[in-house]
């Protein structure tokens, strides 16, 4: 999950606090990164700053980047779990809808509304 935020917060150009924040209230968030509950996997803002503290320190110890390795990881787990024969993939309620391809926004459109109407 830490690991997930990280990587969210530097997508999206936030601070610590705004990336607390947005976990703490934004279901969809909490949502895409495995949480179905409203409370479950609370924690507290400070876990943000030992955790970045630690990669750090590791980084400077050993030379390795761990939050790129866990996003390989991650990503090579997910392509075999999928059996995801190409890049890029897209995976709606656990289900691949395309494969190899960028879908159109049309395409992405129908296949969320079909997903909302499953729900």
């Amino acid at each position: 999950m830490l690991v997930g935020l990280e990587y969210l917060k530097t997508v999206n150009g936030l601070t610590d606090e705004e990336m607390y924040d947005e976990f703490c209230y934004d279901v969809q968030l909490r949502y895409a990164l495995g949480f179905r509950q409203l409370g479950e996997g609370d924690f507290d803002l400070r876990t943000l700053y030992y955790f970045r503290e630690r990669l750090s320190r590791h980084m400077q110890e050993k030379g390795e980047n761990l939050l790129d390795q866990a996003f390989e990881q991650v990503t090579n787990e997910q392509i075999t779990e999928y059996n995801i024969m190409s890049t890029p993939g897209l995976v709606i309620n656990e289900k691949v809808v395309s494969s190899g391809r960028i879908p159109t926004p049309a395409e992405v459109t129908t296949w969320l509304t079909n997903a909302l109407e499953t729900t």
